[in-house]
């Protein structure tokens, strides 16, 4: 008995080999707990920590995958099952397979499993992460009604913005080839809900001057003429589209005196030309601008650099006298199918023809920059263009006053905060309301000074948008609470933004319920100080006053 309690004590500690005893290692035994520990806790503690901020690559599987559930707005016997479809979906390990397996099929066996997708007759769709064009026609990363919203605001405002220095404006919406092509996708590519349904609807019966260039090309489809290639470029539309495109903004500013018609066979001729690429031979549509009568102007506008054909061109056409076209675009028209021109850097499109002065820049051009060439330059026409691909590419130029002047245009659901909005009777707390030559002076008591708004309505789909021209003593937040029906004013229900010392311009949208009254309290500060409010003044004096 006791060597067998002795084996056994001595199995404990160590492990039986080869007819005898061998002393297991301690440490061993902590790294493989260790590690099995770390295997098993680290995927859920990432989701925790990191969110939906893990997954740094799109994934294409043909449909849209789980998203977080709201904990308050969802039923208790519905959120552990649409939690755990999230946690499979979104799962960091899961994640990183994924994309690991996809990226071995893509560069080591020669499979376009990403970059880009084969359909039908030889047709290829990118759908890489800078051009996901598959998966934004299948309607797999819908856009929210916030963005959309945004979308929307921001181009409004690019219109009031020139508008208040007297120019025509135009906005433009590209489409990709997934969109007007769709008979070429492959059997599986159903169309859903995709990116340019979702844009257009946002700008159609709109105050916004808007050319829909899909159903412009969809209507010409009918010619017979390719408007994307097979394998050549097929993140961009060729030649033929130029020259559609060309004929419609002709067509389109006819009767504008600073916009001069011209022969187009004089402009610009089309011919066919020899393209290599990896997968096959192609001949593809090409056009040759004519350049008589044309230059490059030397400029100092500074703004975008990166990549060198974004950079400001300015072309001047010395047969004409007048006429300033500024066009605002991307590489649709900037860098695809086109002749270079000496001393430009970027393509020139035949409009230089149409106007004594052609001023080609990027739309992510920086808003100090819009504001100089319309001090300097005055442009009459303007037309801005982004192609589908690139979503909301364009709200990354935003900014209050933006927002605001687009709001005004709308003009959908929407209060402006002025100082005769608020009367000795107004429901204030924390603060004292003084009234001054077109002010209202509002002397915080505390920390949270709270201004009762008069109560309003939701549009259609749920949105109201509170603005105000404001300063303030301090750098802080200024917050709005909203509420309907029995809710209170608490803290997952309110919209705030940072303002600075001084001068500052809100713009507070709320998404609630559609079509319903909707409560407002408007907190101007976080802190003890005193905060004015002014009248809004109109669109050119507000982007022309300094901060």
């Amino acid at each position: 008995m006791i060597k067998i309690n002795q084996k056994t004590k001595a199995s404990e500690k160590s492990v039986w080999k080869n007819g005898t005893f061998v002393q297991r290692s301690c440490f061993m035994k902590y790294i493989y707990g260790l590690t099995f520990l770390v295997i098993l806790v680290l995927p859920f503690s990432l989701l925790l920590t990191s969110g939906d901020k893990i997954i740094k690559r799109d994934i294409d599987e043909k449909r849209i995958l789980a998203s977080r559930p709201d904990f308050f707005n969802t039923s208790f016997n519905e959120f552990s099952q649409k939690y755990e479809n999230y946690l499979n979906d979104k799962l960091p390990f899961r994640t990183v397979f994924i994309n690991n397996y996809l990226w071995i099929w893509e560069t080591k066996l020669s499979s376009f499993v990403r970059k880009n997708i084969k359909g039908k007759e030889d047709h290829y769709f990118p759908n890489k992460k800078n051009s996901p064009t598959v998966m934004n026609y299948l309607g797999l990363q819908t856009i929210s009604l916030r963005k959309l919203y945004e979308f929307r605001t921001i181009i409004a405002g690019r219109q009031a913005f020139w508008q208040s220095y007297g120019a025509n404006y135009l906005f433009l919406l590209l489409p990709d080839k997934t969109t007007l092509y769709p008979e070429f996708l492959p059997g599986w590519a159903q169309d859903k809900y995709s990116v340019i349904d979702q844009l257009n609807s946002m700008l159609e019966d709109t105050q916004i001057n808007y050319l829909n260039i899909n159903e412009v090309l969809k209507e010409n489809k009918k010619l017979k003429k390719p408007f994307f290639n097979k394998y050549f470029d097929i993140d961009h539309w060729n030649a033929n589209a130029l020259d559609v495109v060309y004929r419609v903004l002709s067509k389109k500013f006819e009767n504008n005196v600073n916009f001069h018609q011209v022969d187009i066979n004089k402009a610009y001729t089309l011919e066919s030309i020899e393209k290599s690429t990896s997968i096959s031979k192609e001949i593809v549509p090409w056009m040759n601008l004519n350049v008589s009568n044309l230059r490059v102007l030397k400029h100092n506008y500074m703004g975008v650099k990166s990549p060198s054909w974004a950079s400001c061109d300015i072309v001047v056409n010395d047969k004409l006298k007048d006429g300033t076209l500024l066009f605002s675009t991307d590489s649709y028209f900037k860098y695809t199918h086109q002749n270079n021109f000496k001393n430009a850097k970027g393509k020139i499109f035949p409009l230089a023809h149409n106007v004594h002065k052609l001023i080609y820049v990027h739309y992510k051009e920086k808003l100090s920059v819009f504001k100089e060439i319309a001090h300097v330059e005055k442009p009459s026409i303007i037309i801005e263009a982004v192609a589908e691909r690139t979503k909301l590419n364009i709200t990354n130029r935003q900014s209050p006053r933006l927002l605001i002047a687009g709001e005004k245009i709308l003009n959908d659901s929407q209060l402006i905060i002025v100082p005769e909005l608020f009367v000795s009777s107004s429901k204030k707390k924390n603060c004292l309301l003084t009234p001054s030559d077109n002010t209202l002076k509002i002397i915080s008591k505390t920390n949270d000074p709270i201004l009762h708004l008069p109560t309003q309505r939701t549009n259609k789909k749920g949105r109201f948008v509170v603005m105000v021209k404001m300063s303030s003593t301090v750098d802080t937040i200024a917050v709005l609470f909203y509420a309907q029906g029995n809710e209170k004013f608490i803290g997952n229900r309110l919209v705030s933004q940072k303002i600075k010392k001084g001068l500052n311009y809100l713009h507070l949208p709320v998404y609630a319920q559609p079509d319903q009254d909707i409560r407002l309290r408007f907190d101007p500060g976080r802190k003890k100080a005193i905060y004015t409010i002014f009248s809004m003044p109109d669109t050119k004096e507000m982007f022309e006053e300094k901060s």
